[in-house]
């Protein structure tokens, strides 16, 4: 026997609000994706990478403070961060992105001692 009720609109069936330390965590995630990009734990505090975000309805700004390791050209990882972190963000909360701002931090050599 089919059910033959049928369900109110998404939107009227309630809201999703997804905490802005949800989205930072993403965010960070998403930069360590990127192949320059490294994780530098700290002593105190949360290490990098580090997001912070800003959210207004379904619009979200990022900023990101990264790692990175030596030999690549600063604005080319921060362009593929920033578009990276973007996409994943947007696709997996569905907020428009509207900027990714990028602090590139720390410049590591490639092998620490």
């Amino acid at each position: 026997m089919a059910d033959t009720t049928t369900l109110p609109a998404p939107a009227a069936r309630g809201r999703l609000e997804i905490a802005p330390k949800a989205i930072e965590k993403l965010a960070e995630r998403a930069a360590l994706d990127v192949a320059a990009v490294i994780h530098r734990g700290t002593t105190f505090g949360r290490g990098l990478p580090k997001a912070t975000s800003n959210t207004v309805g379904s619009r979200v700004r990022i900023t990101l403070q990264l790692a990175v390791l030596w030999g690549r050209p600063l604005p080319e990882i921060a362009a593929e961060t920033r578009a990276h972190v973007a996409t994943t963000v947007a696709g997996l909360t569905g907020l428009a992105v509207d900027l990714v701002d990028v602090e590139i931090t720390a410049v590591l050599p490639r092998s620490l001692p």
